[in-house]
């Protein structure tokens, strides 16, 4: 993992085998929101370099092109919200994870592409993205150190700018409450500033 956190490339991909289930639930709970993984069967892992490897790992990268073309997000995509603390309408609530999960054999790209759509639909105002708890997400300016590891300069493979996040309020100027990239409910009277992985970084 240390040359995909390392990498400066624009977007990582890792196509990946595994030996146990448990191995793949552990490593993309790691990853997971941060680059896109591809896994093969480990069976066909054995024949490395045949025309049976070779072909499915091509599939496996023009399926990752066609990803990115239509779903890779970009520096206004909901995607980049943060999932935990947008509170999202029923109807679009797995768009992150469609988004993460979908692959060549299961769902679909246009399907996710309208999911999408949908959410737009349900959640943008103007110049800002407002959830069914009726919570304002506007870009804030960037603040330089908001980000503590590399692996969090990237959502869904795209290279977040350096202190990329939202500025949250209630519409109304209520309280409100987020729950932040551990889940975790937390409480205020006026505003917080959170990454797009749900790392609260201030507020009052």
């Amino acid at each position: 993992m240390h040359h995909a956190d390392d990498s400066d490339a624009d977007g990582v991909h890792l196509i990946l085998a595994h030996h146990r289930d448990d191995e793949r639930s552990e490593f993309e709970q790691m990853v997971c929101g941060f680059y896109r993984v591809i896994w093969i069967p480990h069976e066909l892992s054995r024949s490395y370099g045949t025309e049976e490897f070779k072909g499915e790992i091509s599939a496996a990268l023009q399926f990752e092109d066609r990803w990115r073309a239509k779903l890779r997000p970009t520096i206004d995509s909901p995607l980049l919200l943060p999932e935990t603390a947008f509170s999202a309408s029923e109807s679009v609530v797995d768009m992150w994870r469609r988004a993460m999960k979908v692959r060549r054999d299961r769902d679909g790209l246009e399907a996710v592409q309208k999911v999408i759509g949908r959410f737009k639909h349900h959640h943008r105002k103007t110049m800002i993205w407002r959830d069914s708890r009726d919570l304002d997400f506007s870009r804030g300016p960037n603040h330089g150190g908001l980000h503590l590891s590399k692996r969090r300069r990237r959502k869904l493979t795209f290279n977040l700018p350096d202190g990329y996040h939202f500025d949250v309020r209630h519409c109304e100027g209520r309280r409100f409450h987020v729950r932040d990239q551990s889940r975790t409910k937390r409480h205020f009277i006026d505003y917080t500033n959170i990454d797009p992985h749900g790392f609260v970084r201030g507020g009052r």
